[in-house]
């Protein structure tokens, strides 16, 4: 287990909960107000040393900062200039490839106005949520939001949009404590080599190691703690294990959530894990939608065959219950060799990103730039603007990734 920094470099203490300061400790406890506001930076993990190019420079640093800041290489040697997952292999033994998760009977009983009608590709759609994770970053569209259309900011990004409606960055004693557990992530992450996957569950842990534990951080440098039980340790958003909390429709379960708040129906993005040897993403679009052909009633219009019986259908099929059992518009799939991203802009339309692989450097900021836009969506009601229709694309293109 990583544990937080100390002025020697060591390591004390554990856990993402808040530890016990020492008064000898040379950390990231502020020397300001506690409640002073936090500063519009993307701290992802890799730019918090100094031996790395990022934008945190020594300039940059808000008053009362520690001077080891941005951090110093640690006693094992230089962290690495990119931030990427480490690349998981199989075991010789491991599940049957062909196991395929059935389609829950509440799924296949949805009414038609209800079911999956039409995929899109929306091939930008990982630059768009990499260009909303910037501080200064430029979505190229204005939000549109019928509640306060007079709202249209020059750059969309989710910064910007947080501080029109009253939430900038956190006070900078909680971004203070998150950059320290990231650092103290990344140099434990980057020395680590993962077990060999066995199964669904087994690459289910590397997902929640390598992913979801620094996406929830960065959460933390992003948002105040949306937890009204005043819980100091609990913070809000947050990943976690999905939980059946309806009877029926089992297979709409995600294997992980991101909840907003502590309350019920808070999830905002949905998450399902499966094997790289049971199922090939390549194959998603061109075996989920009708073969293109001069007789088809809308040829490339992207039709979803919803009664189809084949791997690809069954995951979209679970993808879509599991948007629709969460209440969620946004999703995260990933098979521990390759990663996409999707999105529900209507009842019956699932927009699809193009394919990342695992240990692609983008991939973190791509998911983090999903969690905030996920967030402010069901907070701000922004449906629809990070996949405006003219992204839209149904080419039966076999090399899309």
């Amino acid at each position: 287990m990583y544990r937080p920094r100390t002025q020697q470099g060591h390591r004390s203490g554990g856990g993402l909960g808040k530890r016990q300061v020492q008064p000898q400790e040379q950390q990231l406890v502020l020397q300001t107000q506690p409640l002073q506001q936090g500063v519009s930076i993307l701290y992802l993990p890799h730019l918090l040393y100094s031996s790395t190019l990022g934008h945190l420079k020594a300039d940059k640093k808000p008053t009362g900062w520690p001077r080891e800041f941005p951090f110093p290489n640690p006693a094992s040697g230089p962290v690495p200039a990119m931030l990427r997952c480490i690349e998981l292999y199989a075991a010789a033994l491991k599940t049957d490839p062909s196991s395929h998760t059935e389609t829950g009977k509440g799924v296949m009983k949805l009414s038609k106005k209800l079911q999956l009608a039409f995929i899109k590709r929306v091939n930008m759609l990982c630059d768009y949520l990499v260009e909303y994770s910037k501080p200064d970053g430029n979505v190229p569209w204005p939000i549109r939001n019928q509640r306060r259309p007079d709202i249209v900011p020059q750059q969309f990004n989710s910064w910007k949009v947080g501080s029109l409606y009253g939430e900038g960055a956190p006070n900078l004693q909680q971004q203070a404590d998150a950059i320290n557990r990231l650092s103290s992530w990344f140099e434990w992450h980057h020395q680590r080599q993962p077990p060999e996957m066995t199964s669904e569950p087994s690459v289910q842990d590397e997902v929640f190691t390598q992913l979801l534990n620094p996406l929830s951080l960065l959460m933390q440098t992003r948002y105040n703690n949306k937890n009204d039980n005043n819980i100091d340790r609990i913070f809000y958003p947050q990943w976690g294990r999905s939980c059946a909390a309806r009877a029926g429709n089992k297979a709409a379960i995600p294997d992980f959530v991101l909840n907003g708040t502590p309350v019920a129906g808070s999830q905002c993005v949905v998450l399902e894990v499966k094997t790289w040897w049971g199922y090939n993403f390549n194959e998603l679009f061109t075996k989920t939608t009708a073969a293109p052909n001069r007789n088809a009633v809308a040829p490339g219009a992207g039709a979803f065959r919803w009664r189809e019986e084949n791997g690809m259908t069954k995951l979209v099929r679970q993808l879509w219950g599991q948007l629709g059992f969460n209440n969620c518009r946004w999703g995260i799939c990933t098979n521990g060799a390759q990663i996409f991203v999707f999105h529900k802009p209507s009842d019956t339309m699932l927009c699809i990103s193009s394919i990342m692989k695992w240990t692609d450097p983008s991939v973190h900021q791509v998911l983090i730039g999903l969690c905030f836009a996920a967030w402010d969506e069901k907070t701000y009601n922004l449906n629809g603007v990070m996949t405006p229709f003219f992204t839209h694309s149904s080419t039966w293109d076999t090399n899309w990734s």
